[in-house]
């Protein structure tokens, strides 16, 4: 099964999001991924256990520019402090006791030192204008994480994460 540890925009930022122009918002809504991984369905309950016990503090994002990513993708990217780096690694340290070997070749090539923290604003680019400044500059607070797990197509939230 796969699963999906992530954050969520503020909701102003997300609004300011859902009111472009020529976007498609991804089925996964409007996240930034911390990890995506494919896991046993039994091991659901020791991951969300050995999630909890993350150590969370709450931290700035900033909106920085768009950009194109992985197949018509258009991406919103964001800073990358301190606080969400570690909050990365916690959890892919996790994640890599309970995924499926192919886990680590995805850890490669996207996670670690590789982590480029964004929000997928669309699936498509056509006539999107890039280069607005409007989505730019936009400071919001991540206090809490969700784990979802995609079940027939849909992602279904099984365990939000709070300090």
């Amino acid at each position: 099964m796969k699963y999906l540890a992530y954050f969520q925009p503020s909701p102003e930022l997300a609004t300011l999001i859902q009111t472009q122009d020529c976007i498609i918002i991804p089925s996964s809504g409007l996240h930034t991924t911390l990890c995506t991984f494919h896991m046993e369905q039994n091991q659901e309950s020791i991951l969300i256990s050995n999630l909890s016990k993350i150590p969370l503090s709450a931290f700035e994002v900033e909106t920085q520019t768009i950009a194109l990513f992985d197949k018509e993708s258009l991406v919103l990217k964001l800073t990358r402090p301190p606080e969400l780096y570690q909050l990365h690694q916690d959890i892919t340290e996790i994640v890599r006791t309970h995924a499926t070997p192919e886990f680590n070749q995805r850890y490669q090539t996207y996670f670690g030192p590789k982590y480029n923290p964004h929000i997928t604003i669309s699936k498509s680019y056509t006539d999107f204008n890039t280069s607005t400044p409007l989505l730019s500059g936009h400071t919001f607070r991540v206090e809490n994480f969700y784990l979802a797990k995609k079940v027939e197509e849909k992602w279904i939230e099984i365990s939000n994460f709070t300090p």
